[in-house]
């Protein structure tokens, strides 16, 4: 069985399931060297998040995701999910990507690719994930600035297993605007999912810190109070949760 040159699991299909990383087409079926990971003098790897810390959160990924719409990024799915807790996917055809806009596709394709997720079908969710990416770069290639897009764009590189463009997204969008709350509220998600509890806990505060206040933008936040509200609640419960096990 090959194995993937990222991070060394073993592959199933053109994607890895743990990190994502799809396998180069000459060698999908033959046995690759497993590299050895560069790791800092405290045994861990360089970079903020290891491909396999990914790969062991997935199941925290899928929580979060499910009760507060953190991964699904607008009314999408508050929709489809009519607070159930559960993702529907939404098959789109030819027809239908010709004619919706491309920020409709790229929450589609975010629906779709939880629901392989909840599935236990990581292969089918990258390729969904990767649409959606593709559909995001649209609207930033129209709209460079677009908070909105590129901040969802982060979040769906994070779920590919490209950590560092994640990061990289969600940190742009700050710098461009501290207090947009679903970039700030995502990359505590992101810190949290990786055991990252500092960074992760300084973002859920900055997050209740200011949403008071920006929620009143309404037209900033397409009138989504019913899911601030579930991110309020979940960022509530993890700072309690922090700063209880600290105190332990």
């Amino acid at each position: 069985m090959a194995t993937c040159q990222n991070c060394g699991s073993d592959l199933n299909g053109p994607y890895c399931n743990t990190c994502g990383a799809r396998a180069p087409e000459d060698r999908a079926h033959k046995k690759v060297v497993k590299p050895v990971a560069q790791k800092q003098a405290n045994g861990r790897p360089y970079g903020l998040f290891s491909p396999q810390r990914i790969g062991r959160t997935t199941a925290m990924g899928l929580l979060g995701l499910m009760l507060f719409g953190a991964g699904t990024v607008t009314g999408y799915w508050l929709g489809t999910s009519a607070g159930s807790g559960s993702i529907t996917s939404t098959s789109i055809d030819a027809s239908g990507e010709s004619t919706m806009p491309a920020i409709a596709l790229a929450g589609n394709y975010m629906d779709e690719g939880v629901s392989f997720l909840n599935t236990g079908d990581r292969t089918a969710a990258v390729a969904s994930f990767r649409k959606a990416i593709t559909q995001f770069e649209k609207v930033l290639k129209e709209e460079p600035d677009n908070l909105y897009a590129k901040t969802y764009l982060g979040l769906t590189h994070y779920y590919v297993g490209d950590s560092n463009k994640a990061l990289q997204y969600e940190r742009a969008v700050l710098e461009k605007d501290e207090n947009y709350l679903w970039a700030l509220f995502n990359l505590a998600w992101i810190y949290e999912t990786a055991n990252q509890k500092t960074e992760s806990l300084m973002m859920y505060k900055k997050y209740l810190a200011v949403v008071d206040q920006e929620k009143q933008n309404t037209i900033k936040y397409a009138e989504q109070l019913e899911l601030i509200d579930r991110q309020v609640e979940a960022a509530k419960k993890a700072v309690a949760a922090a700063e209880g096990g600290a105190n332990k």
